[in-house]
């Protein structure tokens, strides 16, 4: 029977050792250097959505939007948060934080300013993965086309204008692209909905 070199026994040990070491400070290195830029992550989201924040309602607030939130519930879409705006006044508008689940390629994230008189005083999308080139368009920074929704409420346009033009409605469809701003059109109505049955939670703060 051959017989086993002990030494290279107790190097074959020594090297497994090694790797295992080295596998478990990689390990070790990669959960810091995540928990360390954890923060720095959603501190820089915070940052980009106060940007889009100012973009929305620029004007006659005088908060930090993040500095506090109102939870509601959506019947579609469960638990939501807005954040107020306020001013003088009290809350002059909310940030309702939602999302579309039917746009072409998954989740549509937006944000949706309603004012106190429930109009809109603005919408964007943070985050989506519509296909560029087509349904991308409902990103600010690519097209105008998300602004339409300005100085909309529930009266105007009436509720069978809601949709887009291919549906009857009075909102433009993207070519080759319907169903992405389908998404996004009918979010913005069910937020404005939403908002209107939880007017006394969303504005609990306004003064008379």
């Amino acid at each position: 029977m051959a017989q086993i070199d002990s030494s290279q026994f107790r190097l074959g040990n020594s090297h497994a050792l090694t790797l295992t070491v080295i596998a478990l400070l990689i390990s070790l290195l990669l959960a810091a250097t995540k928990w360390v830029t954890h923060e720095q992550i959603i501190a820089n989201e915070q940052l980009r959505q106060q940007q889009l924040l100012l973009q929305l309602f620029p004007d006659g607030t005088d908060n930090n939007p993040f500095s506090h939130s109102i939870e509601f519930t959506d019947p579609a879409r469960g638990p939501l948060k807005a954040y107020p705006l306020t001013g003088p006044d009290g809350i002059q508008a909310v940030i309702v934080d939602t999302y579309a689940n039917d746009g072409y390629n998954g989740r549509i994230e937006m944000l949706i300013a309603i004012k106190k008189d429930l109009s809109i005083a603005g919408v964007r999308v943070t985050r989506h993965l519509e296909t560029p080139g087509l349904g991308d368009d409902i990103d600010h920074r690519k097209s105008d086309w998300i602004t339409t929704f300005t100085g909309k409420s529930l009266e105007r346009p009436s509720l069978p204008m809601w949709s887009v033009r291919k549906d009857g409605g009075e909102f433009d469809q993207f070519t080759g692209a319907t169903v992405t701003p389908r998404a996004v059109v009918k979010t913005v109505h069910d937020t404005l909905v939403t908002a209107t049955e939880h007017f006394d939670i969303l504005f609990k703060d306004t003064k008379p």
